[in-house]
């Protein structure tokens, strides 16, 4: 193999990218490596466009863009090399091709050449829910005084992910301790009140365009009172299948009502619940930093001196950022580099290893993730080929 540099890259279902380079350096020149690679960006409706960068070292290596996997040139309208990408936001506004789409910046020298992960440009958006955009019918609530009541909102379908806040009676409703609006956007009122009563419409706004968008139907909620003992029933449940991200915060909704007031008890069928980690508010369950010792079945139980407990379960996935863990290098089955690296999406590493030519070459390194990532190996910015030099196992 040439002097050169090699990336191992680990994609899954989560579009990280990340890289592991291993360089036969012989002249006096540094590989290239990124300091800073392009981020995604959301463009507003009035940004004519918008700049992606990356920053390299060393300073002196070339760089140009590829868009959608194609090399960007002059002929684009854009610039065809530097460091600053100036791309216009929307389609068929110049310069660039088209614009939203897959960036990568590519940096070379004499060495090799390193290609980023990948960056998009997406147009900000905010449409409405429900199937072809169709208007939801309007509903009717009516929740006991004392209890949890939940207005439901299908929020907006936004890029990227709308805040929600409600109306009341046509006025924007001011939260009080006794409002939650939850990451569904769904609201919850604690102790609901005769004078919460009303009809409630949920509004989506984009956090980028600053769009906003008030649901066409509504929530009529009424308050009831009873002196009557009513077994606990839910008024909300968990879904039945939860993923979320490790290290990320997971929240379980639930709702019971009944007279007298229900107590909501959270338990985990294959384990305990991991008390420093764990917090309530009202019926809900919320899990901080998430690991795979938390994947699951939780349930939500409904208790109280009248009735029967009801009980409703919500299965926990753990997904897991894809990460590259470097092992080895061999030159004719010498070990000539043996440690450990763990590159993941914050932590990207540049490994030198000296190789002497005409020599075979295996390079080793293990992946992780879930779902389980796919394994490319690139040279010099290129995907690399299986040839009669040149096996990949993994």
């Amino acid at each position: 193999m040439d002097d050169s540099t090699v990336v191992c890259r680990v994609v899954s279902l989560l579009l990280f990218v990340l890289h592991l380079l291993v360089v036969n350096c012989s002249a006096e020149e540094t590989a290239p490596y990124f300091l800073h690679e392009p981020q995604t960006l959301y463009t507003r409706p009035s940004d004519d466009n918008v700049t992606l960068s990356c920053d390299v070292l060393p300073t002196t290596a070339d760089v140009w863009w590829l868009y959608n996997g194609v090399r960007l040139t002059s002929k684009d309208g854009t610039p065809a090399r530097g460091s600053r990408l100036r791309v216009a936001a929307f389609p068929g506004v110049k310069p660039g091709r088209g614009t939203p789409g897959v960036y990568q910046c590519v940096a070379n020298n004499s060495v090799g050449a390193v290609v980023s992960g990948e960056a998009r440009v997406i147009p900000a958006a905010l449409s409405p829910a429900g199937e072809g955009g169709r208007r939801l019918p309007d509903r009717r609530i009516a929740a006991l005084q004392g209890n949890v009541a939940v207005i439901p909102c299908l929020t907006a379908i936004s890029s990227p992910p709308a805040t929600t806040h409600f109306q009341l009676n046509g006025v924007k409703l001011e939260l009080t301790k006794r409002h939650i609006i939850l990451p569904s956007g769904n609201l919850q009122i604690d102790s609901v009140q005769l004078s919460d009563g009303g009809t409630y419409r949920c509004v989506s706004v984009n956090p980028v365009s600053r769009q906003r968008l008030v649901s066409p139907n509504t929530v009529q909620l009424s308050v009831q009172v009873s002196s009557d003992e009513i077994t606990p029933r839910f008024t909300w449940t968990p879904q039945t299948n939860m993923a979320v991200l490790r290290g990320d915060t997971l929240v379980l909704e639930c709702a019971v009502e009944g007279w007298p007031v229900p107590t909501v008890v959270w338990t985990r069928k294959d384990g305990q619940l991991p008390l420093s980690r764990v917090s309530r508010r009202l019926g809900n369950l919320k899990l901080q930093n998430v690991s795979q010792s938390d994947k699951g079945t939780y349930i939500c139980q409904a208790e109280s001196s009248f009735g029967q407990p009801q009980a409703s379960i919500s299965f926990v996935e753990v997904l897991e950022s894809p990460q590259v863990k470097f092992l080895s290098v061999t030159e004719n089955l010498v070990a000539v580099a043996n440690q450990t690296v763990v590159l993941s999406e914050t932590n990207s590493s540049l490994i030198h290893v000296n190789v002497t030519a005409g020599k075979t070459v295996v390079m080793t390194c293990l992946s992780s993730g879930v779902p389980s990532p796919a394994m490319t190996w690139l040279h010099n910015a290129q995907r690399l080929i299986r040839s009669e030099l040149i096996s990949i196992n993994g």
